[in-house]
C-alpha cells in the first residue's frame, strides 16, 4: 500500500511541473493576444518576445508599449509557483526516501 502510495507521489508531482509550465506559457500566449488585439504591438512575435520577456522579468526586450502603458505581468504568479514547486520537491524527496526504505526492508 505504501509503495503505491509513493509511486501516486511520482506521477503527480511531474503531472503538476508540466501543468504549472503550460499554465505560464498559456499565460504568456493570453496576454500577447491581448496586447495584439489592442493594437500596442506590431505584430505577434513582437509582442510574444516582449510579454515573454516581461513575464519572467528577464527584460532582454526593449519596452515596446506606446507612452503611458505600463506591464506588470507574471511577476508574481512566476514566484508564487516557483515557491510551490520548491516544496512539492520536499514532498517528492520524502515520498521518494520512504519508497526506497520501504523496498529495502522487503
Amino acid at each position: 500500500m505504501l509503495l503505491k502510495r509513493c509511486s501516486n507521489v511520482f506521477f503527480w508531482f511531474y503531472f503538476s511541473l508540466i501543468l504549472i509550465a503550460l499554465i505560464h506559457v498559456a499565460g504568456i500566449l493570453f496576454w500577447a493576444v491581448g496586447l495584439l488585439a489592442l493594437d500596442l504591438v506590431p505584430n505577434l512575435m513582437a509582442s510574444l518576445l516582449f510579454f515573454g520577456s516581461c513575464y519572467t522579468t528577464v527584460g532582454f526586450v526593449d519596452d515596446l508599449l506606446p507612452e503611458g502603458w505600463i506591464s506588470f505581468s507574471g511577476v508574481f504568479s512566476l514566484a508564487w509557483t516557483t515557491s510551490v514547486m520548491i516544496h512539492m520537491t520536499t514532498l517528492h524527496k520524502t515520498a521518494w526516501q520512504a519508497k526506497h526504505r520501504h523496498t529495502k526492508h522487503e
